[in-house]
């Protein structure tokens, strides 16, 4: 599931402390009706407060498209891609005559039967640990916002999947923290967070599977608001 939603706004930035708010306070039977990724994650307060298309993933496949070179006709896998909104973007720019270019998959059926219609129908429902897909599938492999909602050893598989698929290039964001500060912001914010790793663990997990394609983390603190390292940054 991709991205904290909410806009930069004034208006953005007091409904994310508002649903902060409510994410300290989550019985667990709250937490247990996100962790099935349907409209209570979605698109209720609970969650994200109504995931719905706003043109602003047009901008990161945009950036994507330059960091990869990426051409007309080449094929992008987007692994977790909730509704389809970046799958959407990259098809719009690098589908060619209408030729299927841009394909998701998702755990959740909700997300999937509210995709974006345009690329709905080349959206699969599976988990990202065990990819239904080919060897060298995929000439761009992403992964946005999803794995660190897996355990830790089907995150660990998530990332060998993502591998296996791609054709070589991969990009993953997933949530972390570098401080103390960040680490108890993770655990506010992240209510359907299983892995709690640190940047430098997740290096580390990037070495032992021996994963070198691209990566970057999101960071939450709140003295001021949540805030977003996403993109498609090499790794350091």
């Amino acid at each position: 599931m991709q991205g904290v939603g909410g806009g930069d706004s004034a208006h953005g930035r007091a409904d994310r402390l508002r649903r902060l708010r409510i994410r300290r306070s989550l019985t667990e039977e709250q937490r247990a009706s996100l962790l099935r990724f349907g409209q209570a994650y979605f698109d209720s307060d609970l969650g994200y407060g109504g995931y719905y298309y706003d043109g602003r993933w047009g901008t990161v496949a945009e950036a994507m498209i330059r960091h990869y070179d990426l051409k007309p006709g080449q094929r992008i896998l987007d692994v977790g891609c909730a509704k389809g909104f970046l799958a959407y973007e990259f098809q719009r720019r690098l589908g060619a005559d209408g030729a299927p270019v841009a394909f998701g998959c998702d755990i959740s059926a909700y997300a999937l039967r509210h995709a974006k219609a345009e690329v709905r129908g080349r959206f699969s429902r599976m988990s990202a640990h065990a990819l239904g897909f080919a060897d060298h599938s995929f000439d761009l492999v992403v992964s946005i916002g999803t794995l660190h909602n897996l355990d830790e050893d089907r995150a660990d598989q998530a990332v060998r999947e993502l591998m296996r698929v791609s054709r070589g290039l991969c990009f993953l964001n997933v949530a972390s923290y570098a401080s103390p500060a960040e680490e108890e912001g993770l655990h506010d914010w992240g209510a359907t967070v299983q892995v709690f790793r640190s940047m430098g663990e997740w290096h580390q997990c990037f070495e032992r599977i021996g994963y070198g394609g691209d990566y970057s983390f999101s960071t939450f603190t709140f003295s001021q608001e949540p805030a977003s390292a996403a993109g498609p940054s090499p790794a350091a």
